[in-house]
């Protein structure tokens, strides 16, 4: 036997099959819409039966629908977005109306995935605006501005909500600052109680003219000019010398220079405030 003889029947099968496919496929074609046809009638006569198989196998399947569908979006992540934006932008009265016939189902699954990821959502939340700061104060100044009777219901609403816990909040800043308060009259009212039992000449320096003081020196030190929130009343001529509690004779030091004076001399030459606007 030949090549040629022992090819012979392998090609007249593969001539064979190929008759078969031309077949199938013209028999396809004509009967094509008919089966269409066939095929949309029995989904209408049978949808319920449908839906119930569909949901059963998307519950059988879940984790391995989930898994195609993020390797598909991670393929096809642009080709996506361009279908919804084109979806969105041409089916926008579908879209609205279809929203309306399920707005209740829409607000459950809404308000349940929001439940489910509370933490999630605050954080992107304040990435964002963290991220968009002045964009957001202006989103909301002209929220604000066009529903001014909204605002303040949802303000009333939350305050009564958090009552206890604003006053909680309000008690503790009152005593802050009033701690604070205490803080600064205590320099103050001590200085002025040690230039009474000093029996100083004058004892008529007031809060007013030292925190005029501190805004003329730029609250710095006189010594070593360091800017600083906490500043001591120096006095040039020290009360042990009988040295006046009085402005010309006091200038704004750090505690570190002021115990370093002690009842010597000045560190440095100084230029006291001769006079003040209060």
């Amino acid at each position: 036997m030949t090549i040629s003889d022992s090819t012979t029947p392998l090609t007249q099968d593969a001539a064979k099959q190929e008759q078969k496919r031309a077949k199938w496929r013209r028999e396809h074609e004509r009967y094509r819409d008919k089966r269409l046809a066939y095929n949309r009638a029995y989904r209408l006569a049978n949808k319920e039966k449908l839906r119930a198989q569909d949901r059963a196998y998307k519950a059988a399947h879940h984790e391995e629908g989930l898994a195609r569908g993020r390797v598909y979006n991670a393929n096809h992540r642009e080709a996506r977005r361009a279908y919804n934006r084109e979806y969105q932008r041409t089916h926008t009265e579908d879209r609205r109306a279809r929203d309306l016939e399920n707005h209740d189902h829409i607000r459950t699954l809404a308000k349940a995935w929001r439940e489910a990821h509370k933490a999630e959502q605050k954080q992107a939340k304040q990435a964002w605006v963290k991220a968009n700061r002045d964009h957001h104060r202006a989103q909301v100044s002209r929220y604000a501005q066009a529903h001014p009777e909204q605002v303040r219901a949802t303000k009333r609403a939350s305050r009564a909500k958090h009552r206890d816990k604003i006053r909680a909040y309000n008690e503790a800043y009152k005593g802050r600052k009033n701690a604070l308060a205490r803080q600064r009259d205590r320099s103050g009212h001590s200085a002025q109680r040690r230039a009474r039992l000093a029996q100083a000449p004058l004892n008529d320096f007031t809060e007013k003219q030292w925190r005029e003081m501190k805004q003329h020196y730029d609250h710095r030190c006189v010594y070593c000019d360091r800017q600083m929130q906490h500043l001591t009343q120096d006095h040039l001529t020290p009360l042990m010398s009988q040295g006046s509690h009085t402005l010309h004779n006091i200038v704004p030091a750090c505690r570190s220079c002021n115990s370093r004076k002690g009842d010597g001399p000045v560190l440095v030459p100084v230029q006291p405030m001769l006079f003040t606007l209060i």
